[in-house]
């Protein structure tokens, strides 16, 4: 598994926090950064008319990159691996007709940190999927917790309202 990917990946995991900027030029993926007054979140989006109305609505997100725009499969792939742990939240959303999903899903499945990413999608990465509306409701409600120093986002589940917390 590991065999495919660069040697800055396993640089990131022994010795050193790239940040998303990082991750994205060693990957080759062009991100837009919407500044530091915003929230850690990275949204990976499939079309741009979802990306920028994602990012005006939820504030929590910072850095975001339309994979439409994207050609290179393996810097998809090795981009959402250099950015495990680097973004809370990442949220992967498009309907992925343009992007074939084959590199998402293979990035997202490698993941130590698989609890941080929430989808909107046709497709099934094996992560909470969620509408639109559930997606913007939730980033919107995301706050940190200074209990536990980590980020929650609030899930809503059937009429009722909880924290979803690192485990």
């Amino acid at each position: 598994m590991t065999e495919n990917l660069p040697p800055s990946v396993f640089v990131r995991h022994e010795t050193v926090q790239l940040g998303v900027p990082q991750c994205a030029r060693i990957a080759g993926v062009p991100i837009f950064d919407y500044g530091p007054d915003r929230g850690q979140g990275l949204l990976v989006a499939g079309g741009t008319g979802l990306m920028l109305s994602l990012m005006d609505q939820c504030r929590s997100l910072r850095w975001c990159v339309d994979y439409d725009l994207v050609a290179d499969e393996r810097a998809k792939e090795w981009f959402l691996r250099l950015v495990d742990g680097e973004a809370w939240p990442l949220v992967v959303a498009g309907w992925w007709t343009v992007t074939k999903p084959g590199a998402i899903a293979r990035g997202l499945s490698a993941l130590r940190h698989r609890w941080r990413v929430v989808t909107h999608s046709n497709r099934d990465f094996g992560m909470p999927n969620l509408t639109l509306d559930e997606l913007i409701w939730c980033l919107q409600g995301w706050t940190p917790r200074p209990d536990l120093q980590t980020p929650t986002l609030r899930v809503r589940c059937a009429s009722s309202v909880s924290d979803l917390a690192a485990p």
